[in-house]
């Protein structure tokens, strides 16, 4: 009896083991499997095998590390944050994993978590170059264009030949006026990518900054090749409105409105040419369109208010400019238009009023100074109209 009792306890034993390895040795397969599948970027086939591990028991920080990389390429960031998040429970000390975590929490739009994420890293790896980027490109996001482009430079030093980092430093110099610096950057960028279709648009746009709209056509023709998009038509409609050519300027502008027929900057430069070429119906039918579901877009009313102007509409245009100004909350250029508007119309008591307006705001007092100068000459009172024009040549203290 009792040798009986030692043979079913050793067949148990026997059975457990042999559960044991066959269970690891499916692990084994499926951690395998899923290797394969990933190589072959089969991202569908990689979650399914290590679902499986995980429903196991048998995942680790690698196979965490790789769900959750699977998920950021399928740009499934709340998931691929989880999963990088098990991948540093497991090993805290792995910078990899905490620099990937805080990119989910970034692409998530949780930008103050991230932000903490990377001074960690950086804390504990200071030439953590990836880490220095992604902060950069949070704080531009946040407005600090100052201090993303203190990070972009000091990932200049570490990697200098990295095209998208160079991109980014030509953006911030573009923000704070540096054209020339951003057209250093991008030339250093587009020889390390010359391909590299969003370097070639940054480029034209830098162009167009600059006036050298000759040079932006070159390049925006080029980009057509590659991929018609509608930034790239808009922005070679707007480079031939400059130039004059007001047929080209049409032409593209109606292609880029073919790809996209709501677009309201492109809609916007369409009106403006069809203005400067007296086709004022044309210009108009856009922007009352453009007014109907922007009505209180103070730069559209403005345009409106002009084209109405253009046609010697004047009740028409001082009504728009009127509601420009109230909805700008007395920006000084609807201002000064509607000035202008009601010096044509003689309406020079109210133009008066609007002067005093202007007056007020910095960087205006000269031309406000010039208006009524104007306007009293208009009136006859030239002993006033010298005494405002030698204000606003600076011969009179105002």
């Amino acid at each position: 009896m009792e040798n009986i009792c030692r043979s079913s306890i050793t067949n148990v034993m026997e059975g457990t083991n042999m559960y044991r390895i066959k269970a690891k040795l499916e692990v084994g397969w499926l951690k395998k499997m899923a290797g394969i599948a990933k190589i072959f970027e089969h991202h569908a086939k990689v979650l399914k095998y290590m679902e499986k591990v995980v429903n196991k028991g048998a995942a680790g920080e690698k196979e965490w590390w790789i769900i959750g990389s699977v998920y950021a390429k399928e740009a499934q960031w709340d998931k691929a944050g989880k999963a990088f998040l098990r991948a540093l429970e497991i090993d805290r000390n792995n910078l990899l994993y905490m620099y990937w975590l805080a990119k989910a929490k970034a692409e998530n739009g949780e930008d103050h978590t991230a932000e903490i994420l990377y001074d960690e890293v950086l804390k504990r790896n200071g030439f953590f170059c990836e880490a220095i980027f992604a902060k950069g490109k949070i704080r531009l996001k946040q407005g600090d264009t100052q201090g993303a482009l203190i990070c972009f430079e000091k990932c200049w030093k570490m990697k200098p030949n990295d095209a998208e980092n160079l991109n980014y430093m030509a953006l911030c110099c573009l923000k704070t006026g540096d054209t020339n610096k951003a057209v250093n950057c991008l030339d250093k960028a587009i020889k390390i990518s010359p391909r590299d279709t969003i370097l070639l648009a940054n480029y034209g746009t830098v162009c167009i900054k600059m006036k050298r709209y000759q040079e932006a056509i070159g390049i925006m023709e080029k980009l057509i090749n590659k991929s018609c998009e509608t930034g790239v038509l808009n922005s070679l409609g707007y480079c031939y409105s400059m130039m004059q050519d007001y047929e080209r300027s049409i032409d593209y502008y109606r292609l880029a409105l073919e790809l996209e027929p709501q677009n309201q900057d492109v809609q916007l430069n369409l009106a403006s040419v069809y203005a400067k070429v007296g086709k004022n119906i044309q210009a108009l039918e856009i922007l009352k369109r453009l007014v109907i579901k922007n009505p209180i877009d103070y730069q559209l009313l403005n345009n409106l208010a002009w084209v109405y102007e253009s046609m010697q509409d004047y009740n028409a245009a001082l009504c728009q400019y009127y509601r420009s100004l109230a909805v700008s909350m007395g920006e000084p250029e609807i201002a000064f238009n509607l000035i202008s508007c009601l010096k044509k119309q003689h309406y020079y008591i109210e133009a008066m009023d609007i002067v005093e307006h202007l007056k007020k705001t910095s960087d205006w007092e000269q031309t406000s100074w010039s208006s009524l100068a104007q306007i009293y000459e208009a009136l006859g009172a030239d002993n006033k109209a010298v005494e405002y024009y030698n204000k606003a040549f600076g011969l009179e203290p105002c």
